[in-house]
């Protein structure tokens, strides 16, 4: 009888192990699941975050070409302005007229307007660019 209790014993022992067993490989694919579920969703925030990096690396290359043409342009009208103030001096020393001065004062006037519109509208559309340059910058510094 004591052998046949120890038998018993055994049994619900070994019952146990297996049951045991049984939950471990569960708990086991369960947790093999949850990792290869999150493996994947690792592998595409890296590959979306890639992509918009790739994206911003872009516009902001292309931003900074765009302020550089306007810089070469900003450049290139004050050589012009100054070549014809130039020209303007030389023929004030040439004892032209009041009337003539008086014309060509008001063409400098004019001239000179403008260039101080388009340098207000450059200036507005630099600080524009740069602030969506760092914008860009910030917004993927934030969102990562």
């Amino acid at each position: 009888q004591y052998v046949m209790k120890l038998q018993a014993q055994l049994q619900k022992a070994v019952k146990k192990m297996e049951s045991t067993s049984d939950q471990m490989k569960e708990l086991e694919e369960q947790n093999r699941a949850a990792v290869d579920g999150l493996s994947s969703e690792i592998a595409a925030l890296v590959e979306e975050r890639c992509r918009t990096e790739l994206e911003l690396r872009k516009q902001m290359e292309l931003l900074q070409e765009q302020k550089r043409d306007m810089q070469l342009q900003y450049e290139q009208r004050i050589r012009e302005n100054l070549k014809t103030l130039a020209a303007l001096k030389e023929k004030a020393l040439q004892q032209t007229t009041i009337d003539e001065l008086d014309e060509e004062l008001v063409e400098t006037e004019s001239r000179l307007e403008e260039l101080h519109r388009i340098h207000e509208r450059q200036a507005q559309t630099i600080s524009t660019l740069n602030k969506t340059l760092a914008a860009s910058q910030s917004g993927d510094g934030a969102g990562m």
